[in-house]
């Protein structure tokens, strides 16, 4: 029988499973005023409806596809299972979902309980949460983890991969598909997209983190 591999803390979890721990930067200084630059913009009004970009952001093959305030990440991992992740306007996670193929089949990992409140910047929530083994393709370091070790380190994942997207926006380091589907736009295009930029920034500037509350019930806060 295996033994499961134990660590001292997360930040260790984390170097294990390959995850790129949040680094706080310097705000970028305006070389006019000495004064730190607006990385920010104003909130935009989010009249546009669902629009799908797909491409490369670093060697990750990713759709991103914003509708009015709210948005999804989507990644395949090894053609066996979609993991999708949506986002409100203040970057928050709504819901992360996994698709197994070919069967199609949606289970809802994390389903956050409905916020009490006009603010979508609260700073923790409640959530169901669950499991499909298939999942367990991530990572290699999944198998020995927890599932609460894994829920914590999925919903990571979706935070860095955003965190990774903003940052080649504001480089120009984004790649095309090589194919598109109907409607489908490539990523490179997002950065004319104003309310999307505006939404990644947001989701990549946060980092959850989540505690046991009991069965299937978890606390994610920001």
């Amino acid at each position: 029988m295996s033994r499961k591999q134990e660590f001292s803390s997360f930040a260790e979890l984390a170097i294990a499973l390959g995850y790129e721990p949040a680094v706080a930067e310097e705000p970028e200084q305006d070389k006019t005023h000495g004064k730190p630059a607006e990385t920010k913009a104003e909130e935009p009004g989010f009249e546009q409806g669902r629009r799908e970009y797909v491409g490369l952001s670093g060697k990750t093959f990713l759709t991103v596809a914003p509708v009015y305030d709210h948005w999804f990440l989507s990644r395949i991992y090894s053609k066996q299972v979609k993991v999708s992740w949506r986002f409100n306007k203040a970057g928050r996670i709504e819901i992360m979902d996994a698709m197994e193929f070919p069967i199609n089949d949606i289970t809802h990992i994390i389903k956050p309980y409905k916020y009490k409140g006009d603010n979508p910047s609260w700073m923790e929530i409640e959530a169901d949460y669950r499991w499909i083994n298939v999942l367990d393709i991530v990572n290699s370091g999944f198998p020995g983890l927890d599932i609460e070790e894994k829920i914590q380190s999925l919903l990571r994942f979706g935070y860095s991969m955003a965190r990774q997207v903003d940052r080649d926006i504001q480089t120009g380091n984004l790649r095309a598909a090589n194919y598109l589907r109907d409607k489908q736009k490539h990523l490179t295009q997002i950065v004319g997209d104003a309310d999307a930029v505006y939404l990644i920034q947001h989701a990549g500037s946060l980092m959850p983190s989540t505690r046991i509350l009991g069965e299937k019930r978890i606390m994610i806060c920001y």
